[in-house]
């Protein structure tokens, strides 16, 4: 990312100096069209700067935010890990019986190996 960042600058850097020399050209012409190319000559001499700022602005602000939710992620996956672990040693042993249990509604439930058959039919 630091090597990207110093090329954009780089680059950046030898922008401005063209929009600077080509102003400075511009501006001792003697061609009917000299004065719409000096006007867009400075006009790019003020927008250029202003929008590779708002560039690096955007830039930096990404990367803090993808920092974060990077770090929250790995803090969510952490507290899950702890969880699942922690409620595996908190889980009652299991019934030794085959039968099944009836619920408070009165529908019995049904363990799923006795349901589905040897081949993995319904």
């Amino acid at each position: 990312m630091k090597n990207l960042r110093r090329i954009m600058a780089i680059i950046g850097i030898l922008l401005l100096l063209g929009i600077y020399a080509s102003t400075m050209v511009f501006a001792l012409m003697k061609h009917p069209l000299a004065d719409r190319f000096l006007m867009a000559s400075i006009f790019c001499t003020v927008a250029v700067p202003v929008l590779l700022y708002g560039m690096l602005l955007v830039a930096k602000n990404l990367e803090q935010k993808g920092e974060e939710l990077r770090r929250e992620a790995e803090d969510a996956a952490g507290r899950t890990s702890d969880k699942a672990a922690e409620h595996a040693s908190d889980a009652p042993a299991e019934k030794a019986s085959d039968a099944p249990s009836e619920h408070a509604s009165g529908i019995s439930a049904v363990p799923a190996q006795d349901i589905i058959n040897e081949k993995g039919d319904c």
